[in-house]
This record gives structure tokens, C-alpha cells and sequence, in this order.
């Protein structure tokens, strides 16, 4: 079983020596699309609590809704 880690270590390092520029660049494509992502999410989740309180605040005063339409 030791021989069987050490020839995956082997592999890894091979990996990494070989392979290292273009797995950081997979990586940090895929950290970008992640921060996005969180980014649209967080956004989303303010319009709407924005677009939201525009509403109760019409129910409540009868006033018109600001003209931005977030639908």
C-alpha cells in the first residue's frame, strides 16, 4: 500500500511540474465565474428587498412607484 502512495505522489508532482500553468489558469477561470456568480446573487437579492419596500411603501402612502422597473 506504501508503494501504491508513493507512485501516486510520484504522479502528482509529475502533474503539477507538467501541468501547473494551465491548471492555475482553469482555476482561477473558475474562481472568477464563482465570484460572479455571488456577486449577481447578492445584487439580485437587493433589488428585489429595493423593489420590495417600493411596493409596501406604495400600498402604505398611495404614492407612484419610482419609475425603475426591476421586472
Amino acid at each position: 500500500m506504501l508503494l501504491y502512495a508513493q507512485g501516486l505522489e510520484d504522479v502528482d508532482e509529475e502533474l503539477k511540474e507538467n501541468h501547473l500553468e494551465i491548471l492555475t489558469r482553469f482555476y482561477q477561470a473558475f474562481e472568477s465565474i464563482h465570484k460572479y456568480v455571488t456577486d449577481l446573487n447578492r445584487y439580485d437579492s437587493v433589488v428585489s428587498v429595493s423593489w420590495l419596500l417600493s411596493i409596501l411603501l406604495y400600498q402604505v402612502n398611495q404614492k407612484k412607484i419610482p419609475p425603475y422597473d426591476f421586472c
